[in-house]
């Protein structure tokens, strides 16, 4: 199994525990998280949209978390977006664009170091799915972030992934 495919699977497993790609009891994308602010885009073909974005956080001992998430499909072009910040850590940002059939064909994960987004290796990959999965079994209340700098650090993130 290549990096890729290993990407693939840990973002798939993440999204779909946050209730992006597969509906969950508790949902990142809940209607109780959903900024004001859209995420404009364009698109190959120059036409704008605009992408709602959900904010939450939550505490567990280590501090506080905050997750953003953006849904940035095109018609059937699905392709989502989630940040994740522990208190005084990293940010660590992800995309995932999926097929007709649903599957994910793409896939990144970035970590921001020093101001600068770096690519992340798979012992990276390996923190991120950890950490995910600690979060999920020690957080159990979600409250609406209304006022997070995340979608600042999604802006930056895409414009690097972007080229």
């Amino acid at each position: 199994m290549n990096n890729q495919i290993l990407l693939n699977h840990i973002l798939e497993h993440i999204y779909n525990n946050l209730g992006v790609l597969k509906s969950q009891p508790v949902s990142i994308v809940s209607p109780d998280f959903q900024l004001s602010d859209t995420l404009c885009f364009v698109d190959d073909e120059e036409i704008d949209h605009f992408a709602p974005m959900w904010a939450a956080k939550t505490f567990i001992q280590q501090g506080s978390i905050q997750i953003l998430a953006a849904d940035m499909s095109i018609d059937e072009e699905k392709e989502y977006s989630v940040l994740v910040e522990l208190e005084k850590c990293p940010t660590y940002a992800s995309y995932v664009c999926l097929d007709k059939t649903k599957q994910i064909y793409d896939s990144k994960l970035f970590i921001l170091m020093a101001n600068k987004w770096m690519s992340a290796n798979t012992y990276l990959q390996a923190t991120f799915l950890a950490g995910m999965e600690q979060m999920r079994e020690a957080a159990t209340v979600w409250q609406a972030n209304p006022k997070t700098d995340l979608p600042i650090k999604l802006r930056s993130f895409l414009r690097e992934v972007d080229g």
